[in-house]
């Protein structure tokens, strides 16, 4: 529920008092991703229904959906789906 918030490992080992590999293990259970592959795969799924259902600029979408760079964002994008946003 909160992907587009600031989300790291750090931050789940205070809340859910775990470490960071067995959160790793966890997710990675439950989805075969790590977390942070994980957590990219839901932020790019969120900015691809953004850029096709509105006119919001890459950059804008790019927060929206959680990334705090935009250079971050692109690189991301582009390499899950072969092209720029």
């Amino acid at each position: 529920n909160n992907f587009t918030q600031p989300l790291t490992l750090g931050l789940l080992e205070e809340k859910f008092n775990l470490s960071a590999s067995t959160i790793n293990k966890i997710v990675k259970s439950m989805s075969s991703f790590t977390f942070l592959e994980f957590l990219t795969g839901l932020r790019l799924k969120k900015a691809q229904e953004l850029l096709e259902s509105t006119n919001l600029s890459a950059m804008k979408i790019a927060l929206l959906s959680g990334f705090n760079q935009y250079s971050t964002f692109y690189r991301a994008y582009k390499k899950k789906y072969g092209k720029s946003p």
